[in-house]
C-alpha cells in the first residue's frame, strides 16, 4: 500500500487548525493530515509534504519557503495578499 500524501495545516490557534484537521480527516482518506502551530514545527516537515494550507498571520512572519504551487494561504484579513501564490 502506497503512502498517503501528506497535507500540512499550520496555524497558530491551535483549536481552529486541529478543528479544520478532523474535518477534512472526516471528508477524505486521501491525505495524511498534519497539525503544526508555527513555522519552526512545520519547516522540520517541509519536504515531506505535498501540500499546505498555512493562515496568513503565520505565511506573513516570512520564514516559510514553501513552493507556491504546493501552498495556500488561509485568510484571515479577507484581503488577497501574496498574489504570487495563486
Amino acid at each position: 500500500m502506497m503512502p498517503k500524501p501528506i497535507l500540512a495545516l499550520c496555524d497558530s490557534d491551535k483549536e481552529y487548525i486541529q478543528q479544520l484537521a478532523q474535518y477534512l480527516r472526516r471528508q477524505s482518506d486521501l491525505w495524511e493530515v498534519r497539525t503544526y502551530f508555527g513555522v519552526s514545527e512545520l519547516r522540520k516537515d517541509a519536504e515531506e509534504a505535498a501540500f499546505a494550507a498555512v493562515s496568513e498571520t503565520v505565511y506573513g512572519e516570512g520564514e516559510l519557503t514553501f513552493p507556491p504551487g504546493k501552498t495556500v494561504i488561509l485568510s484571515e484579513s479577507g484581503l488577497l495578499r501574496w498574489e504570487d501564490m495563486i
